[in-house]
């Protein structure tokens, strides 16, 4: 999206240098930058930072995807007297974003590599934590909370991807720790990664329950001392 973007405002200043902006493209450019505008004051409000994740801002973004084809068209068009098979280059591109994409979903699947083995482990742990944990499936009470979602989904885990607690059937351990209830019940990472001194919120206590190895990836499942 950031490429998509950085094409769409060289060809918004272009076509306002060119005098070829039309009222109805000055009104799109309108509400993405007020929308900008608003998400950039509200994290600024809520979260004392200076720029919002993409996240926020993605979706006015893809309203600039008509510049960013536009652009595209207009090199192809320019390249067209130069480079012979310059006709090809937008299917060339297009080919190229949707290998890019292919390869990410697939990437998972083959036996190497970092994101193999975070999927295996995540596996390993989801198993791990069924056979484990015998406390409650829902919390008795649903708490709320204006900073973000709450699912009363239980175990609470901490991990390395959402994925995990997705499967368990459990949830993620909220971002914003208001109440033991939010406390997790499981952490879950490489080794590398795991501090559990940062982990022990409101006098919580962790224990070893289990450690493996995908790879040279190591990884280690704690579990909360009720």
């Amino acid at each position: 999206m950031i490429v998509v973007n950085i094409v769409a405002l060289a060809v918004v200043i272009y076509r306002i240098c060119k005098r070829e902006f039309s009222g109805l493209e000055w009104l799109l450019l309108a509400v993405i930058a007020i929308n900008w505008a608003m998400v950039t004051a509200q994290i600024n409000a809520c979260d004392n930072k200076l720029f919002a994740g993409k996240r926020y801002w993605a979706q006015s973004s893809t309203l600039a995807i008509g510049w960013f084809v536009w652009g595209v068209m207009r090199l192809s068009q320019w390249l067209s007297p130069k480079i012979r098979a310059a006709k090809w280059l937008l299917p060339l591109l297009a080919g190229l974003l949707a290998a890019n994409d292919i390869v990410i979903l697939a990437k998972a699947h083959f036996p190497v590599g970092r994101r193999h083995a975070y999927v295996q482990a995540c596996d390993w742990a989801a198993e791990r934590i069924r056979a484990d944990w015998d406390g409650p499936k829902r919390d008795e009470k649903n708490v709320f909370r204006i900073e973000n979602y709450h699912q009363p989904n239980r175990p609470c885990i901490d991990a390395h991807s959402n994925r995990l607690p997705y499967i368990v059937g459990g949830r993620a351990d909220a971002l914003v720790k208001v109440s033991p209830i939010d406390i997790p019940d499981y952490i879950f990472d490489e080794d590398r990664d795991i501090n559990l001194k940062d982990k022990h919120l409101r006098g919580a206590r962790y224990r070893l329950l289990d450690k493996v190895q995908f790879g040279k990836y190591r990884f280690s499942l704690y579990r909360r001392d009720f």
